[in-house]
């Protein structure tokens, strides 16, 4: 008895055995999709392109050093999953699910993160330089000693995340939400700050101090 024949009529069964089924199928799938990440890498968008209706379901996927440059993984759900020093250059993981992701060192560079979720994920020492980060769920990231250089964080949600000893030169943070972040030690120089909330006077002014622009301060 499969699940296949229980849609098709051919059994009749109590509720908790289609659910049952159904998580096995869930199983499977998640499985078959990594296996396909990790053996057929080169034809993941033309698959991804040929199965849009599709779900991705990476959720704790061990991708520990993965190379997967450019890829598509676009509303991909890979929440708590190591993708520790993994290579994601130019990989587009808009409105993604991220959250508790290691990404500790990984290369992210130019990646297309807007709306994720990266909520409580772990990216210390990630290379982030150039990424669009734009409108992305941050709270309580680990950004430690992570470069940002030149990357877009307009209008995301940095609350309780911690940025101290981060590289955030020529980076844009446009009315990222601040609050309660940790900004300890970080190279400012040339990045953009307007209309933060949460971003207090003290922690301004130490900024300017590092060569922050602030818009807001400019146009009043």
């Amino acid at each position: 008895m499969d699940l296949s024949s229980i849609l098709q009529g051919k059994y009749i069964v109590n509720q908790p055995n289609v659910q049952e089924l159904a998580k096995q199928l869930a199983a499977q799938t998640k499985a078959e999709q990594l296996t396909r990440l990790i053996k057929e890498v080169h034809s993941w968008n033309e698959w991804r392109r040929l199965n849009q209706s599709v779900g991705i379901d990476l959720v704790g996927a061990k991708l520990v050093g993965a190379k997967l440059l450019g890829l598509d993984f676009v509303e991909a759900d890979l929440r708590e999953a190591d993708l520790t020093k993994a290579n994601l250059s130019g990989a587009s993981l808009v409105n993604s699910y991220l959250v508790g992701t290691k990404l500790m060192g990984a290369d992210l560079t130019g990646t297309d993160l807007r709306g994720a979720d990266l909520s409580l994920a772990h990216l210390r020492g990630a290379d982030l330089r150039g990424a669009d980060l734009r409108g992305a769920n941050l709270r309580g990231i680990d950004l430690r000693e992570a470069d940002l250089r030149g990357a877009d964080l307009s209008m995301a949600d940095l609350s309780m995340a911690d940025l101290s000893l981060a590289d955030l030169r020529g980076a844009d943070l446009g009315e990222a939400c601040l609050s309660e972040t940790n900004l300890s030690r970080v190279n400012a120089a040339q990045t953009i700050f307007c209309d933060n909330p949460g971003l207090s006077n003290e922690v301004k002014a130490g900024l300017a101090e590092e060569g922050a622009i602030f818009t807001d301060s400019l146009e009043k």
